[in-house]
């Protein structure tokens, strides 16, 4: 059985996703939670963030210049938010951002040969960026149709947004149009560019293959094939933590010898307001532990949305080999049984073990976000671990890591 309708969650206060009876991938399980929750987020509905407030009065880390053992001149970092004119804003180019929001200073610089999101040089000269406009996603180019997002469908991502396309299928939405959110898509696509560049097994494995439709057949005769046709990641009010995720179905599937084959979109959203560093109890402060509430908002931009990034993708992984895969079939569905043990907690613990043991390996990622994140793991392994069916999954997904014992049981190696 299929269904074309891609709406979720009928419950926006619950703080836990619903699911539908729907195969084909348009439900999401939560993703980056806080540590001491049981790891699950609301994802497709309207629910407001946990947090609120703008930014206190913060002291940059200084400002100008210095030169570096080798020679060249790097920019003192701040780590204060800029007042930035309208007009520059207005511009939509993102060149007011200068090097002073991209550097670190010395104890932070990464070693030579090692990579950091944090301090890492980027410049968006040759990047394929573009500002679409101040318009509805429907109008973006993202969907299958021009009709997908409405009030009751996909709620939390219908009304007018300002629209960037990265490359040809990675849209990037803000809700309004300050600094702050034209730091969000500048750092956004700053990740993808750095996980295209210095993650490149990863990049591929989660952002191009997964336009292609899955070689294998579908499993006990299932009739459909999913595929990625583009990304939206919007910056909203949605998530109850940091992010949350949801594959938007194809309302045109094709059908060839048999098979219907959905080009969906998996949609990224993750809350400008926790984001901010404002609330001590939800979003990037309690990771980054910093006294002012723009250098956590900063920190998490520079550093932790390439990570979210990662997580949310690989949940959409999940959905679009739901229909060849068995293990991925058994996620799928585990989200609508109101009755399975660790309903969320199990992929929600697969999928942090694969991303975080892939930034422990790789590199990129500081310790300070991933001990942090080792922690929500922890929480969600300790319900998994009580699960009758703990030793099924073992055989499923269980590999040594070699790093930790907390990262053996996960999703996907990612190289």
């Amino acid at each position: 059985m299929t269904t074309t309708d891609a709406t979720t969650a009928d419950d926006p206060t619950a703080g836990e996703p619903t699911t539908t009876a729907d195969p084909t991938g348009a439900t999401s399980t939560g993703t980056t939670a806080e540590p001491g929750t049981e790891g699950t987020s609301t994802s497709g509905t309207g629910t407001e963030g946990t947090s609120t407030g703008t930014s206190t009065e913060e002291t940059s880390s200084g400002t100008g210049s210095e030169e570096t053992d080798t020679g060249s001149m790097v920019c003192a970092p701040t780590w204060v938010v800029p007042e930035v004119a309208a007009d520059e804003l207005a511009e939509h180019d993102l060149r007011w951002i200068d090097c002073e929001l991209l550097s670190c200073g010395a104890d932070e610089r990464p070693g030579p040969g090692e990579t950091s999101l944090l301090c890492d040089e980027f410049s968006l000269d040759g990047v394929p960026l573009e500002y679409l406009g101040h318009i509805h996603p429907n109008e973006s180019g993202a969907f299958t149709a021009d009709d997908v997002i409405s009030p009751s469908n996909i709620a939390w991502l219908d009304g007018v947004r300002h629209v960037y396309r990265y490359g040809d299928a990675v849209y990037v939405m803000t809700e309004q149009d300050q600094a702050r959110d034209q730091l969000e898509v500048f750092f956004t696509v700053r990740a993808l560019e750095l996980l295209r560049v210095d993650h490149p097994a990863t990049y591929q494995a989660l952002l191009v293959d997964t336009t292609d439709y899955p070689a294998d057949p579908p499993i006990d005769d299932l009739a459909w094939k999913n595929r990625v046709r583009s990304v939206v990641i919007s910056f909203d009010t949605s998530p109850l933590y940091i992010a949350a995720g949801i594959t938007v179905l194809d309302t045109a599937p094709t059908n060839e010898m048999g098979l219907d084959l959905y080009s969906n979109t998996p949609a990224i959203s993750i809350d400008r307001e926790t984001i901010l560093g404002s609330s001590d109890q939800v979003g990037s402060r309690p990771i980054y532990d910093k006294p002012g509430d723009d250098e956590n908002f900063l920190r998490y931009m520079r550093e932790g949305v390439a990570e979210t990034v990662v997580h949310e993708l690989l949940h959409r992984y999940v959905d679009r080999l739901n229909s060849v895969d068995a293990a991925m079939n058994d996620l799928y569905f585990r989200r609508g049984d109101m009755e399975a043990c660790a309903r969320f907690e199990l992929e929600e613990a697969l999928v942090a073990a694969a991303s975080l043991l892939h930034f422990r390996e790789a590199g990129g990622v500081g310790d300070t976000y991933l001990d942090y994140y080792d922690a929500v793991l922890d929480a969600n392994l300790e319900v998994v671990l009580q699960c009758p069916e703990f030793a099924t999954w073992e055989a499923q997904f269980s590999a040594p890591s070699g790093v930790d014992p907390r990262y053996d049981l996960r999703l996907v190696d990612l190289e």
